[in-house]
């Protein structure tokens, strides 16, 4: 069966992010159950492309299927529509509401895959258009589509192959990925500031402009405790130095990758409870409310710091609750290629 992701924004290496990763893991496990994938992206400018050069690798990893990158992406969508006769496309990011309208008019089934609230737009909800059916990535997320917009859609969650994050993690900094505002970066370096015996690391994973690197380089300068690192594939150093995944996000989470791909490796997380983030973290872990001042994250941090017992007893529940059945990479690509089947025969 031909499937088609596909997204008006970059695709690894040129963009990292959750959405992107979880696209990757799936179309990995999906070609070993016998689909045949291939990913359409849209492309980075040149100048951003001079950039990424820059500082990440000229060649791009081998994928392990292709990956269609264009400057106009609705159009090639179209084309590849008509020259490779996709059983289903699946439409995830950027212009979804245009890329929904290219399939339904070429005839084509298309899956949309929500991986958060921003990209729900009432334009592409058409309950009523039997070539267009819906998914998202957690339960939070479906929950909160079907109360706005009161149609049927499935949950297919977010896939973590353990293969491609366990490490034996050396515990020596508190992890916090993406920092933004809108992630809880304000939390985050408060943290840093009140606890200067413990190290950071600050990690890019959406593509921070050069005038938001020169800023957080600026703000980190007054901690000598916090480090600033590029965004990566591959995250499995990053988690080999983590004692703790930190994700004091302010916005509603759809779910929480980086929380359960640090679980694999016993890393227990301190999280916010916006969104997805409680079901993400279970019991291995620890939350506050991102309404909450300072000196509860302050508590919770130290409780997981410096309780040795406290730490083993989180980690230990970490790793169980990333082993569970149902999160498990074979099961979720089981349920991906029954729901792709049946998206495909509407």
């Amino acid at each position: 069966m031909r499937v088609l992701f596909c997204q008006t924004t970059p695709y690894p290496p040129e963009e990292i992010g959750g959405a992107l990763s979880n696209t990757h893991a799936l179309c990995g496990m999906l070609r070993t159950r016998g689909f045949d994938v291939s990913v359409l992206a849209g492309k980075c400018s040149i100048s951003l492309r001079s950039v990424l050069q820059s500082i990440r690798p000229r060649t791009s990893p081998q994928l392990g299927y292709p990956v269609h990158r264009e400057n106009d992406p609705l159009t090639a969508a179209r084309a590849l529509c008509r020259e490779d006769k996709p059983a289903l496309a699946v439409v995830q990011l950027g212009d979804i509401a245009g890329l929904s309208r290219v399939f339904v008019e070429e005839k084509v089934p298309a899956l949309v895959y929500f991986h958060d609230l921003y990209s729900v737009d009432p334009v592409v909800m058409s309950p009523g258009e039997p070539l267009l059916s819906y998914a998202a990535s957690s339960e939070f997320l479906a929950g909160k589509i079907r109360k706005v917009f009161n149609c049927e859609i499935s949950v297919l969650p977010v896939m973590v192959n353990a293969a491609d994050y366990r490490v034996t993690t050396e515990r020596r900094v508190v992890t916090f990925v993406n920092p933004i505002p809108r992630k809880g970066v304000e939390i985050a370096l408060a943290l840093a500031a009140y606890r200067p015996d413990i190290p950071f690391e600050f990690v890019e994973a959406w593509r921070l402009g050069g005038r938001v690197v020169k800023y957080l380089k600026a703000r980190i300068l007054h901690h000598g405790n916090v480090r600033l690192l590029r965004s990566t594939i591959d995250m499995r150093p990053v988690y080999q130095r983590s004692r703790i995944v930190l994700a004091p996000s302010l916005c509603d989470e759809a779910w929480g990758r980086v929380v359960s791909e640090g679980q694999v490796s016993g890393i227990p997380a301190l999280v916010s409870d916006s969104g997805g983030l409680p079901a993400a973290i279970g019991p291995g872990g620890l939350i506050v409310s991102r309404a909450a001042p300072i000196v509860e994250w302050l508590r919770a941090l130290a409780l997981l710091w410096d309780n040795t017992s406290e730490y083993d007893l989180l980690s230990t529940r970490a790793s169980e609750h990333a082993a569970r059945p149902d999160f498990q990479a074979d099961t979720i690509a089981d349920r991906a290629a029954e729901l792709f089947k049946a998206d495909a025969a509407c």
